[in-house]
């Protein structure tokens, strides 16, 4: 979300579901996506949503 690149992040990138329907056996390429841990926050605070990991 916010461009910024993996070797800035201090904790690395982290995995997001987008949808939760195929919890353990997602598609990497339209179930997922990586984000910073901040926006990572970010999209579940507006989601509503809570972060198990």
């Amino acid at each position: 979300m916010c461009g910024r690149p993996e070797s800035k992040c201090k904790n690395g990138l982290q995995m997001h579901h987008i949808t939760y329907e195929r919890l353990g056996h997602e598609n990497a390429l339209t179930d997922l996506v990586s984000l910073c841990p901040a926006c990572h926050v970010k999209i579940h605070k507006y989601y509503g949503r809570r972060r198990t990991a």
